[in-house]
């Protein structure tokens, strides 16, 4: 059971996509806490003033930022887009954080490394991303970091769930309407259930006055998932 000395608000940005729906799924689990779920509708992250009333009428604690865009392929041809939503929102967002001494747990991905590794990467890797997508998400931990210093960066891979279109439910659907497919073997990755990485989460948040540095978050293993 998550005891506190008081209830903690925690806001959820992105609250409709994949780790956001399994926030919602936890909601209840943890008496201690109550959630606040936002999508884009409800608070624009990228609108400073429309961010700065919300969070002045909440106390919010935590801030777990899981908005973002996610197009990988499509962020080339709409560079603007991602960098907007990866990292000038997550900028807006810090700095509303930091004015309201709410701590900002930002979700990012691996993809802010060039793949060219054998081993699994570390967080204390120097990051090197090749594409639009990663290049927007390492700015935004640079922005995060850079005006609200006490922010904590997951670094998430191939996040899937029962939840929006992921790699695992496309290979499913594949395999059940075909005999055979046929897949590029040019990528690499760690699948990660999100809802692993969602109590993984709860556990920081848990632990945070005795652990949680900020910065990159070290390796977690939880079950026979793995995420960083």
């Amino acid at each position: 059971m998550f005891l506190a000395d008081k209830i903690l608000t925690i806001l959820v940005t992105g609250a409709n996509g994949q780790l956001g729906n399994e926030f919602k799924i936890l909601d209840g689990n943890f008496p201690y806490c109550q959630f606040l779920f936002v999508g884009k509708e409800e608070v624009n992250i990228q609108d400073i003033a429309a961010l700065s009333k919300y969070f002045s009428g909440h106390s919010i604690d935590y801030c777990i930022n899981c908005a973002a865009y996610t197009a990988v392929d499509k962020a080339e041809s709409e560079k603007y887009f991602a960098h907007l939503t990866n990292a000038e929102a997550v900028a807006t967002l810090a700095k509303v954080c930091n004015k309201n001494k709410t701590q900002l747990i930002h979700i990012s991905t691996d993809y802010v490394f060039d793949g060219t590794a054998t081993s699994p990467y570390k967080e204390t890797d120097k990051p090197n991303p090749v594409s639009v997508y990663g290049k927007s998400k390492l700015q935004g931990e640079q922005l995060a970091m850079e005006h609200c210093p006490s922010t904590i960066v997951i670094r998430t891979s191939w996040l899937y769930s029962a939840f929006k279109n992921n790699f695992v439910k496309t290979m499913l659907r594949l395999m059940d309407e075909k005999e055979s497919i046929n897949v590029v073997n040019d990528q690499v990755g760690t699948p990660t259930y999100a809802a692993d990485v969602a109590l993984a989460i709860m556990r920081i948040i848990k632990s945070n006055k005795k652990q949680g540095a900020p910065g990159h978050l070290p390796f977690h293993k939880f079950g026979n998932h793995q995420l960083v």
